[in-house]
């Protein structure tokens, strides 16, 4: 068994965690970041163009990551934990999105467009990453 050492570093060939991902713990994963980006921009925006002021969004910021991180490693409180902020977060932008059309009605409606538009995607980023989790894969990697 003398294996050629050049085919054990080759470039191309991917790393062995990642190949083991199922496809809806890779899709979370996106998910995770994608929010994370939205975060870290939303906090660089405040510092930059609101006299330095903290977001609110920092504090959420070391969660998400660390979510990232139980979910790339198998833990099983990240599953849950995920699922459940996942299902809440869903909530949390549906209020918004349908409150905007009873509540606030001297805002304009392209504003109250955008505003559902964007709690829908949102909403559907959230309920994606509840739905991966629960797939038969996803529950299979982190043995539950």
């Amino acid at each position: 068994m003398n294996a050629d050492p050049h085919e054990l570093t080759h470039p191309i060939t991917p790393a062995p965690a990642v190949a083991a991902l199922p496809r809806s713990i890779l899709f979370v994963a996106l998910i995770l970041i994608a929010f994370i980006g939205l975060l870290t921009l939303e906090t660089s925006d405040s510092l930059v163009r609101h006299n330095g002021q903290i977001a609110r969004s920092l504090f959420v910021l070391p969660v998400v990551i660390l979510l990232l991180r139980g979910v790339l490693t198998r833990r099983r409180w990240a599953w849950r934990t995920t699922r459940i902020l996942a299902l809440l977060a869903a909530a949390l932008y549906a209020v918004p999105s349908i409150g905007v059309w009873f509540f606030f009605l001297k805002i304009q409606i392209g504003q109250r467009l955008w505003l559902s538009g964007v709690g829908a995607t949102l909403i559907s980023l959230a309920i994606s990453a509840y739905l991966a989790l629960g797939r038969r894969p996803a529950r299979a990697y982190f043995r539950i």
